[in-house]
């Protein structure tokens, strides 16, 4: 897991031994850094938070979008803004927090390309799963979405699956494939 979140990020210096990675049909090796990086987001199994500070401050740390705008988002992924806004990030329960790093993705200026959920609901409860479920099918259209996930019910909708053991990959098709055997 690690080392395909490294390679995709470029954050290893040596470029792979063998093969490329493609992203949407384009060698992220041979794009610079900063072209393939903006193409990519990141919901890790942590979400980051900027502490001490506020929910506003965590998802708009640089005061770039209307309030009306932070609300939207928020509501999209299920946060009571009047409840929220100016309430301490860090007291939030992990799923709130959760949804805190889903809201700051809709955001974005753009929308990457690839967006990595590295294990986004392993500290979260199956109501707020599947919340984010929810907001995935619905906000993410059309978004590459590589999920890292130990939950069968968390990539249960997913396209295509891959089973991966000791580094390898194991089993890949469709989940209703793979849940036959």
């Amino acid at each position: 897991k690690s080392s395909l979140i490294a390679a995709l990020f470029q954050i290893i210096d040596h470029p792979l031994r063998n093969g490329k990675i493609l992203l949407d049909g384009v060698d992220i090796g041979k794009v610079g850094l900063h072209t393939a990086r903006k193409a990519l987001a990141i919901i890790p199994q942590t979400p980051l938070l900027l502490k001490p500070g506020s929910v506003l401050h965590n998802i708009d740390p640089f005061s770039k979008h209307s309030r009306e705008n932070v609300e939207i988002a928020l509501s999209k992924v299920g946060l009571e803004t009047d409840r929220v806004l100016h309430a301490e990030a860090s007291e939030l329960s992990a799923g709130q927090q959760q949804l805190l790093a889903v809201a700051r993705l809709l955001l974005m200026d753009e929308m990457p390309s690839v967006v990595v959920m590295d294990e986004p609901s392993s500290n979260i409860d199956g109501q707020t799963d599947a919340l984010l479920q929810q907001v995935i099918k619905k906000e993410f259209n059309g978004v590459t979405m590589l999920t890292i996930a130990h939950r069968l019910e968390t990539v249960i909708g997913c396209d295509r699956m891959m089973v991966m053991d000791a580094g390898q990959v194991v089993e890949c098709g469709s989940p209703s494939v793979l849940l036959e055997k």
